[in-house]
C-alpha cells in the first residue's frame, strides 16, 4: 500500500465508545421529476413507490423516536411547506396497524410512535449526464434517532460570520462503535428569492394518533446546522470524484505565506508562482474560443492541487500529463486525474481554488491567492487570527492552519470543457451521493432535458405514458453549489496525514463524493439501486 511506504502510516487507536444502535441508517432513495407534474399526482406516485418498498416499514419501530430526512430543490421548496406532504408520508412509511406489545399486558399495543423530520432546501439533484444541469426532486433518509443527534439542542450563534452564509448539514461517518467525527459538509441552497430566507432547514417531530391513523407535527424549528452520523463498515472516508484537466507539472513551492503562495521551482530556478499558468492560460483562451466556449457566459476556474513532498517520493503525480494543444481526447488525462485525487483524503491532497494573481512586479510579481477556506463555519475572527499567526511565525508554516507549505508541490488544473466521461453511476449506485455544481447552474426544470441526456435516455417501448417521476433505489443524490467541505479528525486507518483535522473545500464543477451508506443494509435486503419509473427495480 502506498500509505505504508511514505513511513508515516498508522492507525487512530483511541476512540470514546459509541452504541452502534446510536447511528443506524436504515436506507435512502431519490425521486427526480421527469416532467412537470402536479403536485398531488407526485406525491402519489411518490407515495406508491414508498408503500411498496416494505424494507422501510419492516426497520421503523413503534417503540422509540425514528428519523426522516427530506431535500427538496429550490423548484420544490414550497412543497416542504404543505401541511399535508409530511404526514402522507409517514402514513406510507409505517404499516397502518402497530404490532402488539406482548412483552406487558396482553392486547396492550406499544406506545405512541415519533418521527423526527429534518428538511431543507438543496441547490437541486446531481444530473446524470456530467454535462447535463441539475435536476429537479427530492432525496430521502430513513433511519434510527441517533441519525439525528442533538437535533433540538439550542444553537449558538456563529461569531462575527464572514458573511450570512446559508443553513448546512453535516454528513458523518464512522465505523461502528466509533464517533462520528469525520464527514462532509454540505450547505444549502439560498432561497431568499424562494420563500424570504436566506436557507430553509427546520426540524419537526410528527406523532401518530392511533384513533384517527394521521401524523400531526409540532412547531417547525429553524436551524442553521444539523450533523447526520451513521455507522458504516467503510468508515468515514467519502471517495471523492473531481474531474480537472492539468495544465501544469507539480512544482516545489519555494515560498508563500498562509493562502498567498509566492515561488516555486522550476527546472532548479526559484520563479513566480504564476509563471506556468500565464503561458498556459492564453493557449486555453484561445484553443476554447475556437470551439465556441462562452468566456462571458462563464468564465471557467483554476484550482490548485498541494501535495505533500513525502507522497510526491512516493512516484505519485510523478508523470502527470497535462494538456497541450494538439493532445487530442482529453477523457485520458483527467480520467487519470480522478484516479490519483480519490486518493485526497489518505494522502494529505488539498484542493483550493485559485481566487487571483499573476501579473505585477517587485515583490508582488507573480503572487498567487488561493482561496483559504477549508471549513464552511471558518468566521471572520478565525481568519485574521489564522493570517496573524503565520505573519509571526508562530505556526511554521508548513503547518496545520496554512495551505501552502514550502516544500510540498503544487500543480494547476482546470474543467474539462468536452466532458466526455461516462456518468450516470450515481443513479446505479447505492449510497449517498453529494455533488457540487456551478453557482451560475440553474435546476433543470421537470420535462426539459439536455441534448446528451435526451440522447442517452431513450424511452422504452413500454414506457407510452410518461410518469411524474423516476425513482433512484436506495442512492440519496444531492448538489451544492456552494462547494464541499471534507473533515477527516483521527478517523482510524491508515493514512499519510501529518495533523488533524484535515479539511478541504471540493468545489469544482461536477465533483462528487460518495459513501456506500446503508449499501450493507440494502444488499441484506436483497435490493439493488437502479433507475425505476413505475416502481419495479431496473
Amino acid at each position: 500500500m502506498r500509505a505504508q511506504a511514505l513511513g508515516l502510516s498508522r492507525i487512530v487507536r483511541h476512540y470514546s465508545q459509541a452504541p452502534k444502535s446510536q447511528s443506524a441508517l436504515w436506507g435512502q432513495f431519490s425521486i427526480v421529476l421527469s416532467r412537470s407534474p402536479s403536485k398531488s399526482s407526485a406525491i402519489r406516485e411518490l407515495v406508491q413507490y414508498i408503500e411498496s418498498r416494505k424494507s422501510f416499514s419492516k426497520h421503523l419501530p413503534y417503540d422509540g423516536r425514528s428519523s426522516l430526512v427530506v431535500l427538496a430543490s429550490k423548484d420544490l421548496a414550497s412543497w416542504l411547506e404543505d401541511p399535508d406532504f409530511i404526514p402522507e408520508l409517514l402514513k406510507s412509511l409505517r404499516p397502518r396497524e402497530p404490532p402488539l406489545n406482548t412483552s406487558k399486558k396482553p392486547g396492550a399495543r406499544l406506545k405512541r410512535p415519533t418521527v423526527d423530520v429534518l428538511s431543507g432546501v438543496m441547490d437541486g439533484l446531481v444530473p446524470k449526464s456530467p454535462k447535463g444541469k441539475p435536476k429537479s426532486g427530492l432525496a430521502f433518509l430513513v433511519g434510527s434517532q441517533g441519525l439525528l443527534p442533538g437535533l433540538w439542542d439550542k444553537e449558538a450563534p456563529n461569531p462575527a460570520p464572514k458573511a450570512e452564509k446559508s443553513a448546512s448539514i453535516s454528513f458523518c461517518a464512522a465505523f461502528p462503535g466509533r464517533p462520528s467525527n469525520s464527514g462532509v459538509t454540505f450547505p444549502l441552497a439560498n432561497t431568499i428569492f424562494v420563500n424570504g430566507r436566506r436557507s430553509t432547514l427546520t426540524a419537526t417531530r410528527y406523532t401518530k394518533d392511533e384513533e384517527t391513523d394521521s401524523w400531526y407535527g409540532s412547531t417547525p424549528q429553524s436551524k442553521v446546522h444539523q450533523n447526520i452520523e451513521f455507522s458504516s463498515d467503510q468508515g468515514p472516508l467519502f471517495q471523492p470524484t473531481i474531474p480537472l484537466l492539468a495544465l501544469t507539472t507539480p512544482r516545489k513551492i519555494v515560498s508563500g505565506l498562509g493562502n498567498i503562495v509566492k515561488l516555486i521551482e522550476i527546472k532548479g530556478v526559484s520563479s513566480p508562482a504564476s509563471t506556468d499558468l500565464e503561458v498556459r492560460i492564453p493557449h486555453v483562451i484561445n484553443y476554447r474560443s475556437e470551439r465556441g466556449y462562452d468566456f462571458a457566459k462563464r468564465p471557467f476556474g483554476v484550482w490548485a492541487v498541494v501535495v505533500p513532498e513525502e507522497v510526491m517520493q512516493t512516484g505519485l503525480m510523478r508523470n502527470l500529463k497535462i494538456w497541450a494543444r494538439g493532445t487530442g481526447s482529453t477523457e485520458p488525462l483527467f480520467e487519470e486525474i480522478i484516479k490519483n485525487l480519490q486518493l485526497l483524503g489518505v494522502f494529505d491532497m488539498r484542493v483550493y481554488r485559485v481566487l487571483s494573481g499573476g501579473g505585477g512586479w517587485g515583490a508582488k510579481q507573480g503572487l498567487l491567492s488561493l482561496d483559504p477556506e477549508t471549513s464552511y463555519t471558518i468566521s471572520e475572527q478565525d481568519s485574521m487570527e489564522m493570517f496573524i499567526k503565520a505573519f509571526q511565525k508562530k505556526e511554521t508554516l508548513d503547518g496545520p492552519e496554512g495551505p501552502i507549505r514550502p516544500g510540498s508541490y503544487i500543480w494547476f488544473g482546470i474543467e474539462p470543457y468536452h466532458r466526455r466521461m461516462k456518468g450516470g453511476e450515481h443513479y446505479n449506485r447505492s449510497g449517498i451521493w453529494l455533488g457540487s455544481i456551478a453557482a451560475e447552474e440553474d435546476v433543470l426544470a421537470p420535462g426539459a432535458e439536455t441534448e446528451s441526456e435526451s440522447k442517452s435516455q431513450k424511452p422504452k417501448r413500454e414506457d407510452k405514458e410518461p410518469h411524474a417521476a423516476q425513482f433512484i433505489t436506495s442512492a440519496f443524490i444531492a448538489a451544492s453549489s456552494a462547494g464541499l467541505y471534507m473533515k477527516l479528525d483521527t478517523p482510524g486507518y491508515y493514512s499519510a496525514i501529518k495533523s488533524y483535522p484535515f479539511t478541504t473545500k471540493i468545489d469544482v464543477p461536477h465533483s462528487l463524493l460518495y459513501h456506500p451508506g446503508a449499501g450493507r443494509l440494502t444488499r441484506e435486503r436483497g435490493e439493488e439501486a437502479g433507475s425505476e419509473k413505475t416502481g419495479d427495480t431496473r
